[in-house]
């Protein structure tokens, strides 16, 4: 009896020390799971190199090949020909120059709690009209809405793109729609070259409401950044839908989950 004790302790023993050795080997091949990648010398370092180089090429042989002329003499008694602010404000330019007189109907609508000279107004009598100043600063805060609200509707530790069609659609239309503003700030030099950008177009809707111009490129400020979302959000939401996405996506990044 006693030797049969015996030989059931040494078995619990042997499997408990088998066991914890087959632990400890899981979690060294676990921790240490191959994933794609390259190391960091050479192949990072010579990519980045020959990138920064041919970049640097690119615009060396551009230099070289349309060298800038030279002009007369700068006046400076005379204004330049273009007033523009720095490029990183350009789309609030365009949002100021876009925008007319917000009517509806042939009203003007008035501004709650302003006077004509923005000031606070607690009678209603007293408020004045949303006029194209007023509407170009409130323009400028349309841009950063969407950058602002995003991070909190968009929920989860993945960012790639079709994960969250809508995040991704949303930043890029308006990315493209601070670009048009952009455009729109040197519209008087764009109608010069190109005057059809100028013309109007959906006049008939001026005796039914007002908020900004009418010309082509007006409407093209407006419409590119809808049509950018659509363009982007159809293409991700129909590729989510597909059988296992997920798989396809995480085999691109690793070779073993």
């Amino acid at each position: 009896m006693a030797q049969q004790t015996a030989s059931m302790s040494e078995l619990l023993r042997e499997y408990s020390n088998e066991a914890a050795q087959l632990e400890r080997e899981r979690r060294a091949v676990k921790k240490l799971r191959p994933v794609e990648g390259h190391p960091f010398w050479p192949h990072e370092v010579v990519r980045d190199l020959i990138i920064t180089l041919l970049f640097t090429a690119m615009v060396l042989f551009a230099s070289a090949a349309m060298p800038y002329f030279l002009e007369g003499p700068a006046d400076a008694r005379g204004p330049p020909a273009v007033i523009l602010p720095d490029w990183y404000l350009l789309f609030a330019y365009g949002a100021l120059k876009i925008t007319e007189d917000l009517t509806i109907l042939g009203y003007p609508i008035p501004t709650p709690g302003l006077d004509a000279q923005y000031n606070f107004a607690l009678n209603p009598a007293d408020w004045g009209p949303v006029n194209a100043k007023l509407l170009g600063l409130i323009f400028n805060l349309v841009p950063g809405i969407p950058f602002i609200i995003v991070p909190f509707v968009s929920f989860g530790k993945s960012r790639r793109p079709v994960e969250h069609p809508f995040a991704a659609s949303i930043g890029m239309a308006t990315v493209v729609y601070i670009a048009m503003l952009s455009v729109y700030s040197i519209d008087t030099v764009i109608n010069k070259d190109f005057p059809f950008f100028g013309r109007e177009y959906g006049t008939w809707l001026k005796p039914y409401f007002t908020i900004f111009r009418f010309d082509l490129l007006s409407w093209l400020t407006h419409l590119l950044p809808l049509v950018t979302f659509f363009l982007m959000y159809i293409p991700l939401k129909m590729f989510q839908k597909q059988h296992g996405y997920e798989a396809k996506l995480n085999h691109s990044y690793y070779k073993v989950r």
